[in-house]
């Protein structure tokens, strides 16, 4: 296919996918694109038609039609807006859904043959029962009606069917099959458990909530009073039924234990006061003599130490005591503190001193039910709320969900673990229940940036940072996922006191290794090998922001090393630096001519802006790297060059001679030079990415230089060549013709001569000066004296930028 063809064929790929996607509101989850445009034009998206390995890497050649975004851990591709292509969603999004129709009455049971009716809402998949009348009728259940339907094959008359009937003492009657009772859910048998180990008048409280912009996943809390709560996170469900019934198989886990624990509870309450105010007050000294205790947590406390259940009424009892030495305040409603009075204050003080909040029970009312503690525990700047700070396990490997990548560099993620991911998943469900009242929508009244509010974001509630302002939108950032976007200012509420207690979520990581790897083609690795909101397990090699951590996924027996699978898929998506079509233009820097009349060039990429950050790291290790005698003709090696003092990417051309030296290729320039064996280390030890990464060094031929065809190239033709160009100055070269198997390919290089911003011809200069030339070969010329090298631009002068 021509250069022509293909593009013209890349814009009617465009057009297409830009129609396919306004058709859906103007996004799509990548891993459906395809579906709907085969749906729509009937053959897959001719990627590799077009000469991408992959749909990304398409995708992403076309930025002015469409662009990827990565929200809720997926992968989404929409379509760049414009005036026309808002007005057509604006139209989409207004159009009225279809009205449901009626369902048409159904037909006789016998009029018609049974088939399956499935609901119209999901159900978590259940055992299927097949009920049997005798060898010949079938049982079709639908809404709790049982219909009768005859399984006979063809169709007959009534009067070819009929048939004497037998003498009824004669019949005899068709055994029915007992019917099998239908597998009860989770959700029922923790109901039936709960009444039956706890109390029958007790039931449990589910309260579920759908997360995430786009509200894909749901998640339950189950509360059975004062005794068990059980949420299904980090588990991600796709339906309501399927998370009720994961937290309640969580639960009904749990609940046998609790019960005989509170069983056995009611079986040694201790009633002796003269035994138990002593202990009580043996544990408070011995936990924190200086801190107030919740009466839940001091319970806990007894009952872990004693195996025995202090009274309800303990409090009561021990009130009307003289001398207890104990003192107890009612800091919120139905909530008691205990603590030793000879090191506690009045009451009058309390806030004075710090609440334990070390049990579950006492954390949880803490954060969301008392709000004297969160005014002690949140801090202020200039008068408004500010978030607290998180702390970080100290452990090696952390437990974590990734919510969103940017790039390598720019991973963000949460915690798993009952002080993290837990307390967030309750601080969502509280902040759903909370919002839903209109008396508690309190919009701000002057925003400003660095504020922590609560936004609804796609039917969803957030705890977000304003990051800046504008006449209707504000920039915002997520500060429990750690994506951003613009939302209307009249999305943006007050976020309330009791929603600060808990630190931000979001962690800012990277990718452990490949800090200085291409972005791109980084990234692309990335989302296809590290799953999304999966719990992984992290180890941490950096403990500064961002945290350098390497993944691992342990879902299976074997636990597979998840950088690993990013750096072999890396390497399949770097791409190698290469000409464009005959006929087109592109800047290149000149690195070297032999005087054979072959010359290098290098193209700016984000490949060769790595390639340099990767040679400076390697060249602070050279001191660690240790000699290494053999030389391996196959591999790479970083290779000392006498021209500057640096240190660069080399092939041996040969084995080590009787002087200890070896022929090497510069594979980035193009240069062939012998080093001294002491000169050569090996790259893999210092980086394998750095071994990997494709050579940069693009060799051609002057088209029509010299003119005539006779003519060789001589060192001076070189000399002259290196005269016409600037370090660091690019060129501009156009190909004429392609490589082939025989021939390199044919370029023409130009140069822009300032400040007139005249183009030159390289190739007419040097061509007509036939004197540059010579008929027979450079004699002088030889792989074993110095060649000619220019480097009109050094590796080194690669200065690297954003990318």
């Amino acid at each position: 296919m021509s250069a022509e063809m293909q593009k013209k064929k890349e814009r009617e790929v465009g057009a297409l996918l830009k129609s396919v996607l306004t058709s859906f509101g103007g996004k799509l989850p990548m891993n459906k694109l395809n579906v709907e445009y085969k749906t729509v034009v009937g053959t897959d998206i001719p990627f590799k038609e077009l000469k991408h390995s992959t749909l990304t890497k398409f995708l992403q050649s076309i930025p002015e039609i469409l662009k990827l975004e990565t929200r809720g851990g997926q992968v989404f591709v929409s379509v760049v807006a414009d005036k026309n292509i808002d007005m057509i969603l604006r139209h989409v999004k207004e159009q009225k859904p279809e009205t449901a129709k009626a369902h048409p009455r159904k037909k006789k049971a016998l009029s018609s043959a049974p088939r399956h009716l499935h609901s119209s809402r999901p159900v978590v998949p259940l055992h299927q029962w097949h009920y049997y009348i005798g060898s010949h009728v079938s049982m079709t259940k639908k809404n709790g009606r049982s219909y009768t339907t005859s399984t006979t094959n063809g169709i007959a008359t009534p009067c070819q069917n009929q048939k004497k009937l037998p003498d009824f003492k004669h019949v005899s009657r068709p055994k029915v099959q007992a019917k099998k009772p239908a597998k009860k859910t989770f959700k029922q048998q923790l109901v039936e458990a709960v009444q039956t180990l706890c109390d029958p008048s007790l039931m449990p409280t589910y309260n579920t909530v759908s997360f995430g912009k786009k509200k894909l996943d749901w998640c339950t809390t189950i509360k059975i009073g004062d005794l068990l709560t059980v949420n299904s996170y980090p588990n991600s469900v796709k339906s309501r039924e399927e998370a009720e019934e994961a937290a309640s198989q969580k639960a009904l886990q749990q609940l046998s234990q609790v019960a005989k624990m509170r069983q056995t509870a009611q079986h040694y309450t201790v009633t002796d006061y003269n035994v138990s105010i002593p202990r009580v007050k043996q544990l408070l000294e011995k936990k924190s003599p200086v801190k107030r205790f919740w009466w839940e947590a001091v319970q806990g406390m007894y009952w872990d130490v004693y195996q025995e259940k202090l009274p309800q009424d303990w409090i009561t009892v021990v009130k009307s005591q003289n001398n207890t030495s104990l003192e107890f305040d009612n800091p919120c409603t139905d909530m008691w503190t205990v603590a030793l009075a000879k090191k506690i204050p009045s009451s009058g003080s309390m806030t004075s001193e710090p609440l334990d909040t070390s049990t579950s029970c006492g954390l949880e009312e803490a954060q969301f039910h008392c709000n004297s503690e969160n005014e002690k525990s949140i801090s202020t700047v200039g008068g408004k709320l500010q978030l607290p700070t998180l702390s970080l396990p100290s452990t090696p490997t952390w437990d974590v969900v990734i919510n969103c990548v940017e790039d390598h560099n720019n991973i963000h993620l949460c915690l798993v673990g009952k002080d993290y991911s837990e307390m967030f998943d309750e601080l969502v469900s509280e902040m759903e229940s909370h919002y839903t009242e209109q008396k508690h929508l309190q919009s701000v009244k002057e925003l400003a940036v660095g504020d922590i509010c609560a936004a609804k974001h796609q039917e969803s509630w957030f705890r977000i940072e304003v990051l800046e302002t504008f006449s209707e939108n504000a920039h915002v950032k997520f500060v429990d996922e750690g994506d951003s976007a613009i939302i209307p200012l009249c999305d943006i509420y007050d976020l309330h006191e009791k929603f600060f207690s808990l630190p931000p979520q979001d962690l800012h990581c990277c990718l452990a290794g490949f800090e200085d790897a291409p972005r791109e083609a980084t990234l692309q690795a990335l989302l296809e090998c590290i799953p999304m909101s999966q719990a992984l397990v992290a180890r941490v090699q950096r403990r500064q922001e961002p945290y350098a951590l390497v993944f691992f996924d342990t879902s299976t027996s074997e636990d597979i090393n998840l950088n690993d699978k990013v750096f072999e898929s890396l390497v399949l998506h770097i791409t190698e630096p290469s000409l464009l079509p005959d006929g087109c233009v592109a800047e290149v820097y000149l690195t070297y001519a032999s005087y054979s009349g072959i010359i290098y060039f290098q193209v700016d990429s984000d490949t060769l802006i790595s390639l340099n950050d990767l040679l400076k790291i390697a060249r602070r290790k050279i001191k660690e790297i240790p000699l290494d005698a053999n030389v391996d003709l196959t591999k790479l090696y970083l290779t000392y060059f006498n021209g500057d003092g640096e240190w660069y990417r080399a092939k041996p051309k040969s084995p080590v001679d009787v002087d200890g030296k070896v022929l090497m290729e510069f594979v980035d320039f193009g240069n062939v030079e012998k080093v001294c064996i002491s000169n050569i280390r090996n790259l893999e030890a210092v980086s394998p990415l750095l071994a990997k990464l494709p050579h940069q060094a693009l060799p051609c031929h002057l088209y029509k230089v010299p003119s005539n065809p006779d003519l060789k190239w001589t060192v001076k033709a070189c000399q002259r060549l290196v005269e016409l160009t600037s370090q660091d100055t690019p060129l501009l070269l156009k190909v004429v013709s392609q490589w082939t198997e025989r021939q390199l390919p044919m370029v023409q290089l130009f140069k822009r001569l300032l400040p007139q911003n005249e183009l030159v011809s390289i190739n007419d200069t040097l061509g007509i000066n036939t004197n540059l030339f010579s008929k027979e070969e450079d004699k002088n010329n030889s792989t074993d004296k110095d060649m000619f090298l220019c480097h009109a631009r050094s590796l080194s002068s690669c200065v690297s930028g954003p990318r």
